[in-house]
């Protein structure tokens, strides 16, 4: 390389015109010289590449923790919001804590992340559609939403480092990931008709304010039915509409087609049949508030405190229904008979020459028992449950009531149903009512079939109806099925689902 000191050196004796020349020779040959310039490109393109690699490679990395906190997020709210079901406000912030803490640490090890969720970063609160609003100390509103964020930064002392991009100056990331989940029921779950099976609905059926109809393996469906906008007709393959796709179309039944969702609710409440038959005895962990002494104790009945009652109907001698108590489970047992699984039926009726009666705050439990039900006697506050599996496990005759017709209509004209007078029926069979039934916040939680069947010009009016079918639902001739707003549920409601909304 030319040396600035030949640059700016020459020889004194010669002449001005001749230094002159020779300067201007130097600083020309200085300025064409490229000897050494590769050591100045290479440092140039090797912080290039450092910078590029820092994208590349830390960068990365740091997407992929950023993933990985999302994640822990996502399951650690999910996780927290399954306690909010468990006890009401107070207490409910500790058990969030440290659910969701508990899944933090199996997501991402404190030992390798730091502690990526504290308590600070754990908020329990309200989800209204839209946004989260934390709960305030006194808030006596059911929390319905869990928050959560999860960080690596300063202050765990777990930022996430870099390798290349320290080159440029940038040492670490600071990465923060957030998650709501709430906790809710799906309007299926209130006011609907479920099957496992299909739904199969003839002419002349009206749905409204909501109400939803799933058919898990399809829709059979005639003609001239009607679907209010804002219902549901759910299945888990739209093809499964029909038997002809026409009959999914709004010529044929007006509506339909804005209420067609593809959706699965597999399981619910008919495979846990078992569950809510044994949990009526011995311990009454399924029994409705009703039956709670002043102070919420529910007895264990084991009939030592008169909490129970039996009976074992004999053959050709009908139930007296005016025996039955209130407040009370009555068991019922049932002879059998060797030609049929279930051979006797337990007519639910009031004896000659007695007023139709109301029958409020009852269990009746039915062992090989097939209840019919009479328009003679009318039901509130009620279960009634068989483990009886035949297929009319549950009848009636014309003009059934069950539940309490207290609905009242707000300024919008729709449908509100008052807490109270809601009655269930449980079976391990199928249920056929041959015709017209009124049902008021009455759910049917059947393991196999259920036949709602109405005569013509006689329709059968459901309001808050709930319908949880093993198999399927058929409803036939004419029915009109309505939801209600601020639904009320009953003993063996909700079914709880989970969802993460941001």
């Amino acid at each position: 390389m030319t040396s600035f000191l030949n640059v700016f050196s020459w020889r004194a004796s010669s002449p001005p015109p001749e230094n002159q020349n020779q300067i201007s020779k130097q600083f020309r040959s200085f300025s064409e010289n490229e000897d050494g310039i590769a050591t100045v490109w290479s440092m140039f393109w090797l912080i290039i590449c450092f910078a590029l690699s820092g994208l590349a490679i830390d960068a990365t990395n740091a997407w992929k923790v950023q993933q990985f906190l999302q994640s822990t997020a996502d399951s650690a709210a999910l996780a927290g919001s399954i306690e909010l079901q468990t006890v009401d406000n107070n207490g409910i912030e500790a058990l969030v804590e440290e659910k969701a803490n508990q899944f933090a640490a199996l997501n991402m090890g404190p030992t390798r992340y730091g502690d990526v969720l504290i308590d600070q970063d754990i908020t329990v609160g309200y989800w209204d559609g839209a946004a989260f609003t934390p709960m305030v100390a006194g808030d006596t509103v059911p929390v319905n939403a869990v928050q959560t964020v999860t960080r690596q930064n300063e202050t765990q002392n777990h930022a996430v480092g870099t390798f290349f991009l320290r080159f440029i100056g940038f040492n670490e990331f600071m990465i923060a990931t957030k998650a709501t989940a709430k906790i809710f029921t799906a309007k299926c779950d209130f006011d609907g008709i479920i099957a496992q099976g299909h739904v199969k609905l003839s002419t002349k059926q009206q749905f409204l304010d909501e109400y939803c109809v799933h058919g898990e393996l399809g829709i059979d469906i005639s003609q001239d039915n009607y679907f209010e906008e804002g219902t549901i007709a759910g299945m888990v393959d739209l093809s499964t509409c029909g038997p002809s796709a026409g009959r999914c179309l709004d010529d044929a039944n007006l509506g339909i087609e804005d209420a067609l969702r593809q959706m699965s609710l597999s399981g619910g409440k008919s495979a846990r049949i078992d569950e809510y038959y044994d949990g009526l005895l011995p311990d009454g962990a399924w029994l409705p508030e009703y039956f709670a002494d002043a102070d919420g104790t529910i007895h264990l009945f084991d009939g030592s405190d008169g909490s129970k009652v039996e009976f074992s109907p004999e053959a050709n001698d009908p139930l007296d229904v005016t025996l039955l108590k209130e407040g009370v489970v009555n068991v019922i047992t049932c002879p059998k008979n060797g030609l049929k699984e279930d051979a006797f039926d337990v007519k639910l009726a009031t004896p000659k020459g007695v007023d139709p009666m109301t029958l409020k705050n009852i269990v009746i439990i039915g062992d090989g028992c097939d209840f019919i039900f009479d328009s003679s006697v009318s039901m509130e506050n009620a279960i009634v449950a068989t483990n009886a599996t035949g297929n009319h496990t549950f009848s009636g005759s014309s003009g059934v009531n069950l539940g309490t017709n207290d609905n009242t209509l707000d300024a919008d004209g729709n449908n509100v149903c008052h807490q109270g007078g809601e009655v269930t029926l449980i079976t391990k069979g199928s249920v056929s009512f041959a015709s017209k039934l009124n049902g008021y916040d009455l759910e049917i939680i059947a393991r196999d079939d259920v036949h709602i069947a109405a005569k013509a010009n006689d329709m059968g009016e459901h309001i808050g109806t709930n319908i949880s079918a093993g198999g399927d639902v058929q409803v036939t001739t004419g029915h009109t099925f309505y939801g209600c707003e601020g639904r009320t549920v009953s003993v063996f409601d909700p079914i709880m689902s989970w969802a993460l909304v941001e």
